[in-house]
């Protein structure tokens, strides 16, 4: 199939092969009729249905016009999201995770809860060992998985079989890093798609009190609990060496994930690309996390592990706009934010860091030249949020005295 334009053919397009029906309820806490036949838990609901009262597609929640008019042009070929999913797994491989879970997805959309039940079982259980290359598609898994929990009881007994099952191996300790960093971050995933951010905090003051899981505490705090937990009364102990243990073990998996990698695969590129991303997003957390609680010199060494194993432009631009969010930018963020904009001229964010930077540290006139400068330049590549995001700075810089 072609792809689909989102465009103004394609509005015309919908608009002469639909008919849209809006109905509007302000509770459906208890669904009935027409609610209960497709069952609306979640409003805004969108649902495709085709001449015979057919279900084609579903999405809950909101759709951009893009993603609406797409959703349209693709329900109006008949082919509904089970089948486009369906042969999109066919082409790439039954061993895709990506495909498989979007697949899931797809029957879950369309309330065929056991099929997409048993499609992100085998992605939680097969996917990543079948697909390396589907790294960071896990945190998406669990997410449509916790949502199937809430329409489908046995998949919410699942979920928490999942949970439960990752705790248990994070409170019996243990030395294998790849499981312990796994089991972490399922913990804090599930766990954010079942509100339970409490939950988390508390399992890991738990971990915390015994010296034999110190490691399987500071896991939770490298795949994402540093900022949560740096918001809560616990961040008042949050020591630095936590912070720099946490850094070493995602180094440490890194490494270990890298050797192993086999260079004859086509999708080694990909799984690389892919891990260099996770570890440059998760280091800059814990990099932002130890500047927010002043503890410079783990700050430094965060940083100094992050540039030894990436190139520098990977992480600059992180590095730079965590040092603005800090409120204090120092002559490294300056550097950082340099290299940035060098590394990718046509990034107008990195343009917009630099240039806040420099106003922060007493550049104000030098900031807003180089984004009225920035702006001439660069405006044949930019989008109206790029133009926006610039002429906002500029006129952040222009009230600064």
């Amino acid at each position: 199939m072609s792809p689909v334009r989102a465009d103004g053919k394609g509005s015309v397009l919908l608009a002469a092969n639909t008919i849209p029906i809006a109905i509007e309820v302000k509770n459906i806490s208890k669904p009935k009729g027409v609610f209960k036949d497709y069952d609306v838990r979640v409003l805004p609901t969108l649902v495709f249905l085709d001449g015979g009262g057919n279900m084609v597609d579903r999405h809950m929640g909101y759709l951009s016009r893009s993603g609406f008019l797409e959703r349209g042009m693709l329900a109006i070929t008949r082919q509904d999201a089970i089948q486009r999913a369906l042969a999109d797994l066919e082409q790439s491989g039954s061993d895709s995770a990506l495909k498989r879970r979007e697949l899931a997805d797809a029957y879950r959309n369309l309330m065929q809860y056991p099929e997409a039940l048993e499609h992100y079982a085998w992605c939680m259980d097969e996917g990543r060992k079948a697909d390396p290359a589907a790294l960071d598609d896990r945190n998406a898994l669990l997410q449509g998985l916790c949502e199937l929990g809430d329409l489908y009881d046995p998949a919410g007994e699942v979920v928490k079989g999942y949970l439960a099952a990752a705790k248990g191996r994070l409170a019996a300790g243990g030395d294998d890093l790849g499981q312990m960093l796994q089991d972490a971050s399922d913990v804090l995933e599930i766990n954010v798609n079942l509100e339970g951010e409490r939950d988390t905090l508390k399992f890991h003051k738990s971990l915390r009190k015994s010296p034999d899981t110190q490691r399987q505490a500071n896991a939770l705090v490298a795949v994402g609990l540093s900022r949560p937990l740096n918001e809560s009364r616990q961040g008042r102990k949050l020591e630095p060496a936590q912070l720099t243990d946490a850094m070493r073990m995602l180094t440490e998996d890194r490494a270990r994930r890298r050797s192993s990698a086999d260079p004859a695969d086509i999708s080694n590129d990909t799984y690389l690309f892919a891990l260099d991303l996770l570890f440059s997003r998760r280091g800059t957390d814990l990099y932002s996390v130890a500047l927010a609680r002043g503890h410079d010199k783990a700050a430094d060494l965060i940083a100094d592990y992050l540039l030894a194993e990436l190139d520098s432009a990977l992480v600059a631009s992180r590095l730079a706009k965590a040092g603005l969010d800090s409120g204090n930018p120092t002559a490294r963020h300056q550097e950082w934010a340099w290299h940035a904009v060098d590394a990718d001229p046509h990034s107008w964010q990195s343009l917009v860091t630099l240039a806040r930077i420099l106003a922060e540290r007493g550049q104000v006139e030098l900031g807003k030249k180089m984004l009225r400068e920035g702006l001439d330049e660069l405006y044949d590549y930019l989008d109206d949020r790029g133009v926006r995001g610039i002429e906002e700075a500029v006129k952040e810089l222009a009230s600064t005295r």
